[in-house]
């Protein structure tokens, strides 16, 4: 996926509006449960263009817009043109005038046709792009033409100041076909026109196709190169219809402009024909209830996986008066209560939420389509602060409510930076609502689900993994047979664990899951104080693998993976440490004696939220190693443990302890403050 976006904050906001009754004006057209309130800012350049009136659409307008109605503050109807219409973002329209001095209203909604009083405005400078149709062609005019009339997704609309874009700045700016549509002033006389763009471009004047540049490819042109054709044109205002055709990837560019004394020149913006500025003071309900107006804000994104995430936060224009509560209703099936939402959204394509506002039996909602321009801050998943919120976001959804592909998405990023009870709780819902056993996710899910309720309950989560038939068991036996022997080790120290690991290891022999396997019965030993046993197996398992120097290697070879592991934990690299783990506790079995491996892999499982595990393996450190220089960072770390495990006493007595024992130690400051926290 290909996408240009700039590093700049921008907000995705509609509109806002500020709730409230309707006022004093009557309500002249009783059927129409919402108007909108227009005050006239600026007049136009020129008359025909029209005042222009941008207000949204909230899915209560019918297609043709047939619903809207223009009255002046006695409710009598005012000529409108109506432009274009978004469901969910904007209706735009064209009032042939507006009173200075008093405000006027726009009647809308209600599924019903009215009558109106239309005019005839000369529309400019107006903007509007569409995705492309596949299969579209860019050759010559017709083909281009044939694909805008068939194109049926607009991304959005809206009036500008010149045709000099580098930027959809309605949605991707890749695959994308824009048109222009305005009124230039010009003197009947002949008027040289230029274009630039990539990729095609086609020119029209007064309805009339003059020319363009044709086809695929970038927007390098020189004066002599340039596109560019002499045009007649009307005295008074001359139509210009501009279309442009972007596919795949490179940034677009659309502009069109005029050769002056011999020089190409961007046509400046005062140039064309623009309409009136307005302001939208406010939107009513005829019954004086809230307006579900949405602001929304894309505070930032990350381009992940071949994924655009978007922050997304949404929130109620306004205040919710007494009595009312507010509920988002997600195309995707979430649902969130309150006035304010936020949530991490899959872009790149629109996603609509229903905001709707309840009290009593009263009931009103709106739609809003959310859109991904470019615009929002950039951050990289490294960035600690902007992948906890995030995560945050992900872990407040219901994953149980939402579409598969929401789900597929919030798993995916779960199990990379969530921890075994976050990915478990997304791994669930996958699994529920793709049962498919030979989809790659399948296994991941599963043992994300059995590892975090191991953490709980290690005997429903053995429970849970025998009921698995013999074809899945035989299809994932090396993902399920560790997550079964790790159970059986670390969640119920079972004797049974010794016959099950010396299956795996004669199922698979001469390999590194043989020697894991062995390995896990030292460490059931390990972990039943029977310390004897346990390095009797380690050494056992030590003997297979190659030394050329007799043991003299590995004081050196202890310390190169502590400083390589610690070195990752400390940037977050969790499955790279796990896996330099898995590699030093094959070649040294024995480090978990003579080390600080069995703290560095309690460190590890730390960041994957296996806290019990954790604590079981500095408890095991600490009775191994009484005298070691690590005991005041077992302590810190064993704190830690205890702290998410919900003995929280017992942890601030052990970050007291550092902080008083040990106040020049590297821990005692931190350890102070965690110490006092309540």
């Amino acid at each position: 996926m290909t996408r240009r976006l700039r590093n700049i904050h921008a907000a995705c906001v509609l509109l806002a509006f500020a709730f409230s009754a309707h006022a004093a004006d009557p309500w002249a057209i009783s059927d129409a449960p919402f108007r909108a309130v227009v005050k006239a800012k600026s007049p136009p350049n020129v008359p025909d263009a029209g005042w222009a009136i941008e207000m949204p659409e909230l899915g209560q307008s019918t297609a043709n817009m047939g619903d809207v109605v223009l009255a002046d503050a006695k409710g009598q109807p005012m000529p409108v043109a109506k432009v274009w219409r978004g469901e969910g973002q904007k209706v735009i329209l064209l009032a042939q005038s507006l009173p200075a001095a008093s405000e006027s209203y726009v009647y809308f909604g209600g599924n019903r046709q009215r009558r109106g009083t239309p005019w005839n405005p000369k529309v400019s400078l107006l903007m509007e792009t569409r995705r492309i149709p596949p299969g579209t062609k860019m050759d010559a005019w017709p083909d281009l033409e044939a694909a805008w009339k068939s194109a049926k997704a607009a991304d959005g609309a809206g009036f500008v100041s010149q045709i000099a874009h580098g930027e959809n700045p309605f949605g991707e700016s890749v695959n994308f076909l824009t048109r222009y549509t305005g009124w230039l002033k010009t003197d009947g006389k002949k008027l040289g026109l230029y274009t630039m763009s990539s990729d095609a471009s086609f020119v029209l004047v007064n309805d009339k196709f003059e020319f363009g540049w044709p086809g695929k490819h970038g927007a390098q042109a020189n004066a002599k190169s340039v596109p560019q054709k002499e045009v007649n044109t009307l005295a008074g205002l001359t139509r210009i219809d501009y279309f442009h055709a972007k596919e795949g990837g490179g940034a677009p560019t659309m502009l069109l402009g005029w050769m002056k004394g011999g020089a190409p020149a961007v046509i400046p913006a005062g140039e064309w024909a623009h309409a009136g500025q307005t302001e939208i003071v406010r939107v009513e309900h005829v019954q004086g209830w809230p307006v579900p107006v949405a602001d929304v804000q894309l505070r930032s994104y990350i381009g992940w996986r071949n994924l655009w995430l978007y922050e997304t936060h949404c929130a109620l224009s306004g205040t919710l008066p007494a009595g009312w509560t507010a509920t988002w209703e997600w195309d995707d099936g979430a649902k969130i209560e309150g006035a304010r939402c936020e949530r991490v959204v899959a872009g790149s394509d629109p996603v609509k939420v229903f905001l709707r506002l309840k009290s009593g039996a009263n009931e009103v909602r709106a739609l809003r389509r959310i859109d991904f321009p470019n615009g929002p801050q950039h951050v990289e998943t490294n960035d600690e602060g902007a992948r906890n919120r995030y995560l945050a976001m992900f872990d407040r959804e219901n994953p149980a409510l939402l579409a598969p592909e929401s789900v597929k998405v919030g798993f995916m990023f779960m199990a990379e930076f969530g921890s075994d009870q976050q990915i478990g709780k997304w791994g669930s819902a996958w699994i529920a609502k793709n049962p498919d056993i030979n989809d790659p996710l399948w296994a991941k899910g599963q043992v994300a689900r059995l590892r975090a309720l191991a953490q709980t309950d290690p005997k429903g989560a053995l429970a849970e993994l025998h009921k698995f038939d013999a074809a899945t068991r035989k299809k994932y036996a090396k993902e399920l047979g560790l997550c079964e022997l790790d159970i059986l080790v670390f969640g119920l120290k079972d004797a049974s664990a010794v016959q099950f690991a010396g299956r795996i290891a004669f199922e698979n022999p001469n390999s590194d899951l043989a020697r894991i396997a062995k390995i896990r019965i030292g460490d059931l030993y390990r972990l039943l104080g029977r310390g004897r046993e346990a390095v009797e197996h380690y050494r056992a398992v030590q003997k297979t693998v190659a030394d050329e120097t007799q043991g003299r290697k590995f004081a050196a070879q202890d310390r190169g993976y502590s400083i390589t592991i610690a070195d990752l934990i400390a940037q977050g690299y969790r499955f790279e440490a796990e896996a330099k783990l898995a590699e030093w506790e094959i070649e040294h079995p024995m480090a978990k004696f003579d080390s600080d491996f069995l703290l560095l892999r309690a460190r590890v499982l730390m960041l994957f939220g296996r806290w019990n595990e954790a604590l079981q393996e500095i408890e095991s450190f600490g009775k191994m190693n009484p005298d070691s220089p690590y005991q005041i960072p077992a302590d810190y770390y064993r704190a830690r443990a205890l702290w998410e495990l919900g003995k929280k006493d017992d942890a601030r007595k052990l970050w007291q302890g550092i902080a008083k024992n040990f106040p020049k130690h590297e821990m005692a400051r931190e350890s102070e403050r965690l110490g006092a926290q309540k």
